[in-house]
């Protein structure tokens, strides 16, 4: 399914922020948390973190980090900015 549905989550998120009517009435918010929350849960057993739309906005921030973590994930080094 590649990055679609994330771009899917993202965009109805947008809408949701920026265009839905009544968007600040409790009723929509909670429609609209369930439905996350629904959304996050089948996607991440189905196809793991890759799904949550969050997580792929973030990713090309973390890629351009100066900072990285080990492997196992008790090192934090410094990289260069220009090599991987």
């Amino acid at each position: 399914m590649g990055y679609w549905p994330a771009a899917a989550g993202l965009l109805g998120f947008s809408w949701l922020k920026l265009v839905a009517p009544d968007r600040t009435t409790l009723p929509v918010l909670r429609v609209a948390a369930a439905l996350f929350a629904l959304v996050s849960v089948v996607g991440s057993l189905t196809m793991g973190e890759r799904e949550e739309s969050f997580v792929l906005t973030d990713l090309p921030h973390g890629r351009s980090s100066r900072s990285q973590r080990s492997r196992d994930a008790r090192q934090l080094s410094a990289k260069s900015p220009a090599g991987r």
